[in-house]
């Protein structure tokens, strides 16, 4: 449609309203003459934005021509909206006229925040294991460098324990791969409860599972493990290799530390945990 189209004079009152300014703002053009164009604005922005309409219509020469602002209309109803102004300058005789074309933007906006939300979401599931809701390899990586950043500032101790379910393989050919899909989301929704508030625990891959247990001691740690090898998921034991970093690490090694005092549970007959 036609846009929106305010003149002011130099004191800011409208001089010229047009029908889509009438449609936009509910007023008829008679009743909007020679009045201030911030009573086309809500009241508790009046302050903020008499400093940027003031900016806007402060250079006399054109260089503000063309520029636009965003700002909050109210209409008559008292009801607001995103509106966009564009600046128009030019002069009369009656000093200085500015003429300002008002889009209402509303529906760009909407459009914009379910971009952003899209986006969001999309950037969620690219973090999130499909199948148990659990964070994914991605998200574990990110959040291990972090809390391996955290832990090195603050000197605190950081554990880590990487857990397997034991003859995953053979589980899934006796029961198919829909059962073993099961005992994954299983396993995931009993030891997401049973670790604690500030531990972060993902799904690696396949059936291994991450905890990481900041400010933890071995000890600590231990018992949280213990605690998720009770659980038994559909009767399924689970093994687990547990170690604490030694301030020097890097990832990659802390993790293969990890991955060796697991490979030493399950040696020495699994369903246990052993620390490294």
């Amino acid at each position: 449609g036609v846009n929106a189209v305010v003149a002011l004079d130099a004191a800011g009152r409208v001089t010229h309203f047009n029908p889509s300014a009438e449609r936009t703002f509910g007023y008829r053009a008679e009743e909007m003459l020679g009045r201030s164009f911030l009573e086309l604005l809500p009241e508790r922005m009046h302050t903020p934005y008499r400093l940027q309409i003031d900016w806007l219509f402060s250079n006399e020469d054109a260089e503000n021509a063309g520029r636009t602002i965003e700002l909050c209309g109210r209409r008559q109803d008292g009801s607001e909206f995103p509106l966009e102004l564009c600046l128009v300058t030019w002069r009369a005789d009656a000093g200085s006229l500015y003429t300002a074309i008002v889009r209402d933007i509303t529906q760009r906006k909407r459009v914009e925040a379910d971009r952003e939300m899209l986006l969001g979401r999309v950037e969620a599931m690219a973090r999130t294991d499909e199948l148990t809701g659990l964070p994914n390899r991605r998200a574990w990586d990110e959040e291990l460098r972090r809390e391996l950043a955290r832990a090195a500032r603050s000197r605190r101790s950081l554990c880590l324990a990487l857990l397997d379910l034991d003859r995953f393989k053979e589980f899934n050919d006796r029961h198919g791969h829909l059962v073993g899909d099961e005992l994954l989301v299983e396993t995931a929704a009993a030891w997401r409860m049973l670790v604690r508030v500030t531990d972060y625990i993902a799904r690696y891959g396949g059936d291994e599972f991450l905890v990481l247990l900041p400010q933890c001691t071995m000890k600590e740690a231990a018992l949280v493990v213990e605690r998720l090898r009770a659980a038994r998921p559909l009767g399924q034991t689970c093994s687990a290799g547990l170690c604490q970093w030694d301030e020097v690490k890097a990832a990659e090694q802390f993790l293969a530390q990890a991955d060796a005092a697991l490979y030493e549970a399950k040696r020495a007959g699994r369903d246990r945990v052993v620390l490294g």
